[in-house]
């Protein structure tokens, strides 16, 4: 179950949306909306995204009395989804919400279908979210410090995993090891994390199962104190939403 703490963030950020759509029909020609309103969430069902999106979903299907759909469209580390709705109707009732890797695929592929900055727009924050670090029971470590040195001394042994290629747990695992000039092989995803001994690996909603033991969290107290990190480039990340440019 979500923390309580988890869940009060997100009915007020929810909350904050509502009021803003509320306030939107000063800029369109008729009331808004007069039709449902497409959601695109470029991850899977029951990711931190996706729980973001239900909630806003119900809170304003339920303030605006039209329905908010939302529609799972994952894959490519998020382009997917971000494509179809860069290239949908600028009319208000398509909208993305995505994470922080949305504006790292522009940096980490040449060639993406859209382009991230002219063809969508951002319109707010949803929700900030944390990091864990999480290991294999196998392992012998209880903390970050323990795992960099377990790592070291065995160089290559030990595989991570995190949610993809240019998600913030990715990029945090190796800004991690490249602060620590420690050596891990980057391994399957993390749904196969709890199943294969050795491995490490850093998830954003991750919680302590019976499968994984928590080491740390990622971006609060135990890396930081360990491993400082630059406060600009802090491991944590923001969910949002974007729109197709020219929308009104």
């Amino acid at each position: 179950m979500m923390p309580r703490e988890t869940m009060t963030v997100l009915f007020r950020a929810t909350a904050a949306v509502a009021i803003s759509l509320l306030a939107a029909p000063a800029v369109f020609a008729q009331a808004y909306p007069v039709k449902p309103v497409r959601i695109v969430v470029s991850w899977p069902p029951g990711g931190s995204n996706d729980v973001v999106a239900r909630v806003m979903a119900q809170r304003l299907t339920e303030a605006l009395g039209q329905a908010f759909v939302v529609e799972n469209r994952a894959g490519a580390t998020g382009t997917i989804g971000s494509d179809i709705v860069a290239k949908s109707t600028p009319d208000g009732y398509t909208v993305l919400i995505n994470s922080a890797t949305h504006i790292a695929n522009a940096h980490i592929y040449k060639n993406l279908p859209y382009d991230t900055m002219r063809d969508l727009t951002g319109v707010m924050p949803l929700a900030v979210q944390i990091g864990m670090l999480v290991v294999h029971p196998s392992l012998p470590v209880k903390s970050v410090k323990e795992l960099i040195a377990l790592a070291r001394s065995r160089p290559d042994q030990i595989a991570w995993a995190s949610t993809g290629t240019g998600s913030y747990t990715w990029l945090t695992m190796a800004q991690l090891l490249q602060m620590t000039g420690t050596k891990i092989q980057e391994g399957a995803g993390s749904s196969r994390l709890d199943k294969n001994p050795g491995r490490a690996g850093a998830r954003p909603d991750a919680h302590d199962t019976g499968g994984v033991r928590r080491a740390a969290e990622i971006g609060l107290r135990q890396v930081r104190e360990d491993y400082p990190f630059d406060r600009r480039t802090d491991a944590l990340s923001c969910g949002g939403t974007n729109i197709p440019r020219r929308s009104p």
